[in-house]
């Protein structure tokens, strides 16, 4: 068996040591991102890259007891958003840089009976990309049922981050606030202001649902200059567990909360 800090990678090395660095995806949104999820779980278990799916099965893994009429259409209306949503990777090569681009699901067919009634759904990934998922998957163990109450903007994407930062010995690292909205799939048009709302829920979201526990603790020389500020997140688990913090706050602020 493979050990952690042995890499595992795609057979055409497109994924190289830093995912963050190298995989860029268009914004998906909760609910679209957790039919995502349950895709990739059940191809990964089937070890294909084209399953049949049930979408009662879905519902059932979502413990949605009695779907109604709008959860189809919310379902099926977020899978047509799938494959119109597009990832990017890309390797250097000879000093130049080759990009590759796929949608999340390359197609679907869909199954039905002569009455009109849906049996199940071919999906069909590219097989790439389902490489990269196991290459992330082995690298950064992934509980998907740990997920499935995320449902705030940013905050899968900053749950699948955060599970990567901890495989990393220096976890406590700031990043720019530029890396970080490109990693969470911020639309460029969102300003800062209003991304750092959305953060703050989105660590609220994971605080509340999931077993990580941070605060996002911005660096700044002042709150109008956010284009150039940096974040860190802290884990709260390793901090005294009785100081009740802020989920987002700024670097002035923490310290002077904390005596530092």
């Amino acid at each position: 068996m493979s050990k952690m800090s042995e890499k595992i990678y795609p057979n055409n090395k497109i994924i190289t040591k830093k995912p963050d660095d190298i995989i860029s995806f268009d914004y998906v949104s909760p609910a679209a991102q957790q039919i995502f999820n349950f895709v990739i779980l059940s191809a990964l278990n089937q070890k294909q890259n084209s399953i049949n799916i049930k979408v009662a099965d879905y519902f059932s893994w979502q413990s949605i007891i009695k779907p109604q009429g709008k959860h189809y259409m919310i379902f099926y209306r977020n899978l047509e958003k799938l494959k119109q949503t597009f990832v990017i990777a890309q390797r250097i090569e000879n000093n130049k840089i080759i990009k590759y681009e796929w949608p999340l699901i390359a197609q679907t067919k869909t199954i039905k009976t002569i009455k009109n009634k849906i049996e199940n759904i071919e999906i069909t990934l590219n097989p790439y990309l389902l490489n990269y998922y196991k290459w992330q998957r082995a690298n950064v163990p992934i509980d998907i049922s740990e997920t499935k109450k995320l449902n705030k903007k940013y905050a899968y994407k900053l749950f699948e981050f955060l599970r990567y930062q901890q495989r990393k010995t220096n976890k406590n690292n700031y990043i720019s606030v530029n890396d970080l909205r490109r990693i969470l799939t911020v639309p460029s048009n969102e300003k800062n202001e209003r991304f750092l709302r959305y953060l703050k829920k989105a660590i609220e979201n994971i605080n509340e649902t999931t077993d990580i526990k941070v605060i996002g603790k911005i660096k700044t020389k002042n709150k109008k200059s956010l284009a150039s500020a940096e974040i860190k997140f802290v884990n709260l688990t390793e901090k005294i567990a009785e100081k009740q913090y802020e989920f987002l706050i700024f670097e002035r602020e923490f310290n002077a909360q904390n005596g530092e």
